[in-house]
């Protein structure tokens, strides 16, 4: 999904990543040391594997090859220290060679399927024109970043961005042109915005952006500067068309997403019936919001 913000969500899944790369490593040598104190030629192939799985899946393939051939090296180590013996020194390498075979397969085999998962899970959650995050997506980090705002107590910015006459431009210009702007706005919103703010396209033409820890002055100031360039990009595109948006702000992050949702809708609503400007209301209190840079129909 080409969404170029990063939520605080994905960090915690990249520090899970590591922490799970670690605790693979660690039981790498775990079994290592079992089979030490153990018989070293009981077959343990299979509590090497587990580990090298584990890797691959959080590392990705890379990692998860170097684990496979690191488990094939502690494998082989352990044996040589322990004294086992082999007909002939051959076998000893043939052994080595099979294991690492079996350990860097496993962590490829893993790292593909993981990977293939990765990315119907990422086209699942895409909008397929714009490459932005659809309602779903938007709607699981939404919910991640309210109760984030909620647990420590931090303000939450959610705006609804819609594109007033976009039905003229596909019924004057054609659906393709309607497209080619959507395409515009959507590689427009990510370049006004930080790397902690998550935007998606909801749907028709209508985009959402959320602000973490943004009170209602910061969202606003950001927001008109977006809404100004998008006018001028549409401008000079050769669109007639303007951007309604609206804003919910809850500071305290103590309401429920279904609230922050229908607040932003209904403060990008009056801001389309008054004239196209840009409104910013309080999530707890959706039809209240006052009205700025007003446009004229």
């Amino acid at each position: 999904m080409s969404v170029s913000t990063i939520p605080p969500a994905a960090v915690d899944e990249g520090r899970r990543a590591r922490l799970h790369v670690a605790l693979g490593g660690f039981t790498l040598l775990v079994v290592a040391g079992a089979q030490a104190l153990l018989d070293p030629a009981l077959p343990i192939d299979l509590l090497y594997v587990l580990p090298v799985a584990v890797i691959a899946l959080a590392g990705g393939r890379p990692m998860g090859v170097a684990a496979g051939v690191l488990a094939a090296v502690l494998r082989s180590v352990v044996e040589t220290w322990s004294g086992v013996a082999y007909v002939h020194p051959a076998m000893a390498l043939l052994s080595f060679l099979l294991a690492v075979l079996v350990y860097v397969l496993t962590a490829w085999f893993e790292a593909e399927i993981t990977t293939a998962a990765q990315r119907a899970r990422a086209s699942a959650l895409t909008d397929p024109l714009t490459g932005l995050g659809n309602r779903r997506y938007f709607e699981d980090v939404a919910e991640r970043e309210l109760n984030r705002s909620r647990r420590y107590g931090r303000p939450l910015a959610l705006a609804f961005i819609n594109i007033v006459n976009f039905r003229s431009v596909n019924e004057e210009r054609g659906h393709a042109a309607g497209d080619a702007l959507l395409r515009l706005v959507g590689e427009e919103l990510p370049s006004g915005i930080r790397r902690s703010d998550i935007v998606a396209r909801l749907g028709g033409d209508v985009f959402a952006i959320l602000f973490p820890e943004t009170p209602a002055e910061g969202a606003e100031v950001a927001l008109g500067k977006l809404r100004e360039r998008l006018l001028v990009l549409a401008r000079d595109g050769g669109y007639d068309v303007g951007f309604s948006v609206g804003v919910a702000v809850s500071e305290t992050g103590a309401t429920t997403l279904k609230a922050l949702l229908s607040a932003a809708d209904a403060t990008m609503y009056a801001a389309k019936r008054t004239g196209r400007g840009l409104v910013v209301g309080d999530a707890s209190l959706p039809a209240a919001g006052r009205e700025v840079g007003a446009e004229p129909d």
